[in-house]
Parts: C-alpha cells; structure tokens; sequence
C-alpha cells in the first residue's frame, strides 16, 4: 500500500536518479573523449579510476549525510555563510580523503609492480594520488554543500536526492580531477 511517505520518496527520486544516470553517462564518455589511448598508455593511472572514484563517492555520501543532518538539527542554515560545524566536516573529509589516497595509491602502486604495469617512478605517483584525491574531496564537498541546500530550500528531503546526485557528480570530478593531478605531476 502506497503511503503518502513513500509515494513523496518515489517523487522525489525518480528525478533525482535520472539525473544521477545522466550524469554516469557523461563520466564514461569523459573517459572516452580525453582518449583512452593516453590512459592505456599508463595504465597504473587507469587503474586509480575506480579507487578515485570510490573515494569521492564515499566523501559525498558521508557529507552529504551530515549537512542534511544539520540542516534538520537547524544547525546549519541553507546559506552560504561560515558555520563552524559545517568547517569542521569538511577539514575532516579532505584528512579523511589524503590519508585514503596514500593508502590507495601504494597498494595501487605495489599492484600494479606486481603486474608489471608500474612505469612510473613511486613519489610523483603518490604525489599525483594526493593531489587528484585532494582536489577531488574539495570539488565533492562544494557539490555536496550546493546540493543539499538546494534541495533543503525547494523543500525536498536531502535524503533523497543529496546522495545520487553527489555520487555521480563526484563520478564525473574522479575523472577530472585525476586528469589533473597527472598534468601537475609531470605524467601528461
């Protein structure tokens, strides 16, 4: 039996997964657009793909979960404006995230030395991980913040629509970002 509770899930969903969909569609053909050529031709930097992006994904669900906890708590308002709390999630989301992509990037590394894929020296790889990490998690908290602000103002339960959108955005970001931490390293 359809209650008023879940047909205003399924409402506000539905919208918010097609654009998620979209927006996964737009990351593969990134990937495709950029040449697939340039990531095969490193392919430890291909290998990140994933990793990276799990990590962002993971960075825009828990913040995400945590500004629209806020948000219901009346901690936080949905305006740009300083908020200490809002700060402190986001500082640790980017420590979170760097710690995360040292790990990342030397399990990353030791596979791919294993797999006889590692042409890349170890320090501007794990340089490059930090970077594309880093940027990544600030990117994915912009886009967290935005969205559920936005959705709190519209009336929307962030519940519903923060996370998909957030996740797939960061999808798209991934890619981007470690697009650019190559080009900062020296590796494109």
């Amino acid at each position: 039996m359809w209650t008023e509770a879940l047909k205003r899930i399924v409402k506000e969903s539905i919208p918010a997964l097609v654009v998620a969909a979209s927006i996964h569609i737009m990351a593969g053909t990134t990937m495709q657009v950029t040449g697939i050529e340039a990531w095969l031709s490193i392919p430890i930097f291909l290998m990140l793909v994933p990793s990276i992006s799990e990590l962002g994904n993971d960075a825009a669900c828990i913040l995400s979960s945590r500004i629209t906890t806020l948000l219901a708590l009346g901690v936080v308002e949905p305006k740009l404006k300083r908020s200490e709390d809002l700060e402190r999630n986001i500082i640790a989301i980017v420590v979170m995230g760097v710690l995360s992509s040292l790990y990342m990037g030397m399990i990353n590394f030791v596979v791919a030395d294993r797999a006889g894929l590692a042409s890349v020296p170890i320090l501007p790889f794990l340089a490059a991980c930090v970077i594309a990490v880093a940027l990544l998690t600030l990117l994915v908290c912009a886009v967290a913040i935005a969205v559920s602000f936005i959705a709190w103002r519209r009336g929307l339960d962030p519940d519903n629509v923060t996370i998909p959108i957030s996740t797939s955005i960061s999808d798209l970001l991934a890619i981007f970002s470690l697009l650019t931490a190559m080009n900062i390293a020296g590796f494109v």
